[in-house]
């Protein structure tokens, strides 16, 4: 489990192409659990509250799963998927935010444009696990949806 990013860079960054081969090889998943955005994000963010609203916002209502959306975004546009066809994630929190927003992702972000070798919904759906990790079902149906049930 890695709870946010592991320095101020993500894990598509080269220098975790060991890390990201080694769990490939393993074939066992990373757990991406979301943490605090950078001091900077949080300033430009999630401020301007009273320091609860603030702390709460940049924290657990949003931050921390804007954040650990972001990273596994990253990944899967990074092409990692296609590069370790083993590697696999689980995103708590009913995928961070990114079931939500995957039509629109594969809409925004077509194939010609990233030059992966499938659509970000398909390399969700082949490489991602979700865990609930709260009891909001109303996110069940969309994940239900992405995952063709």
């Amino acid at each position: 489990m890695l709870n946010g990013r592991p320095s101020s860079c993500f894990l598509d960054h080269p220098d975790y192409d060991s890390l990201l081969s080694r769990f490939n090889k393993l074939n066992v998943p990373l757990y991406l659990h979301p943490g605090l955005p950078l001091k900077s994000v949080q300033q430009a963010y999630f401020t301007g509250f009273s320091a609860e609203v603030n702390a709460r916002l940049s924290m657990f209502a949003w931050g921390w799963h804007h954040e650990a959306g972001i990273h596994l975004l990253r990944l899967m546009l990074s092409g990692a998927f296609d590069k370790y066809p083993n590697l696999q994630v689980i995103s708590g929190h009913w995928g961070e935010m990114l079931p939500f927003w995957l039509q629109r992702l594969d809409d925004s972000l077509p194939l010609a444009a990233t030059g992966l070798s499938r659509t970000l919904t398909r390399t969700f759906q082949e490489h991602v696990y979700v865990t609930p990790s709260y009891a909001n079902t109303a996110a069940l149906p969309v994940y239900l949806r992405v995952n063709g049930c």
